[in-house]
């Protein structure tokens, strides 16, 4: 018999022997017993889940602007809730500017007395850096 050969043997030998023998780990009952249960509670909760989205899904398109939040690329109902959560009535911004305002994506002066037109980012508004309002801009 070749030396490959030999030790191929030796291997499928150990594996062998080591597949016939287990060694009982204190806890090894209770630990299969929590896995169990968490195996037969995730269905449930996935089902919740759903469930729940599809309420969110529903009470978001009664909204009167839904379709226009839907409108805007990759803004679905769920990321449209969040930003209506964040904004609010967007019937009370004037325009799309003093929203966009409210959102911290237009430059502003830092200072009152600055008379410079643009200014860095400022995060101190209501909506900046929201995260909705972050993935939807």
């Amino acid at each position: 018999m070749s030396q490959t050969g030999a030790q191929s043997l030796d291997a499928l030998t150990a594996l062998q022997a080591a597949s016939t023998r287990h060694v009982p780990l204190p806890g090894r009952d209770v630990a299969a017993g929590i896995v169990a249960d968490t195996a037969t509670q995730i269905p449930a909760l996935d089902d919740r889940l759903k469930h729940i989205d599809q309420q969110i899904r529903q009470t978001f398109r009664t909204r009167p602007q839904a379709h226009l939040i839907e409108s805007l690329p990759g803004t679905g109902p769920i990321l449209g809730a969040d930003f209506i959560v964040a904004a609010g009535d967007l019937s009370t911004y004037a325009d799309a500017g003093r929203l966009a305002s409210a959102a911290g994506l237009v430059p502003v002066p830092r200072s009152p007395t600055c008379r410079c037109p643009m200014g860095p980012l400022r995060d101190d508004r209501p909506l900046a850096l929201h995260p909705p309002v972050a993935r939807a801009a």
